[in-house]
């Protein structure tokens, strides 16, 4: 049968939605960027897995710039990445349970680790002083409700929403009152 606008639109949005991460990434990398040519950025943002994304920023705000470690990791991750699509797509269906190994979690369990590093990192009096534990709070409350209430995958897109609104307006309020 034919594909409907319907279903065009929904598929959009949900690549929009799943990759709307990257516009925020390469954001917070900008300022380590920023002298680049164009060319470069792009070039180097083509790479931008979300583990790469996570080294990086820890890397830069440890030891200041440095492009080509950010390169190194990114295109490391980033082939890892699409080898491993390859190997999956290529193997029967029913050979790997993902969930029965703990793979459908990975990756998810990476990035808790870089967050809780980096959380970890800023000490317990920053975050109080910050409020820089409020969004990863209330993304990871609002996901935990969807899931519960819904089902399906939309707490993914619904986390994303509210952890980035809400560390968008602590970072406007932030400037709007310094003291």
């Amino acid at each position: 049968p034919p594909i409907s606008i319907a279903t065009l639109g929904a598929l959009a949005l949900a690549v929009f939605g799943v990759n709307a991460r990257y516009l925020l990434q390469s954001t917070v990398l900008a300022p380590w960027f920023a002298g680049l040519a164009a060319w470069k950025k792009v070039g180097a943002l083509f790479f931008l897995v979300d583990a790469s994304f996570a080294l990086a920023t820890q890397r830069f705000a440890a030891h200041g710039r440095d492009v080509a470690y950010f390169m190194g990791v990114s295109i490391t991750n980033w082939s890892a990445w699409v080898v491993s699509s390859v190997i999956g797509a290529l193997l029967p269906v029913g050979l790997i349970n993902a969930e029965k190994w703990g793979l459908d979690f990975a990756m998810a369990a990476v990035l808790i680790g870089f967050a809780g590093g980096r959380l970890a990192g800023l000490g317990a009096a920053t975050l109080r002083k910050t409020r820089g534990w409020l969004p990863w709070v209330l993304a990871a409350a609002s996901a935990f409700f969807t899931q519960r209430w819904f089902g399906g995958n939309a707490h993914i897109l619904v986390g994303a929403i509210v952890g980035a609104t809400s560390a968008a307006w602590l970072a406007e309020s932030k400037q709007a009152d310094p003291a």
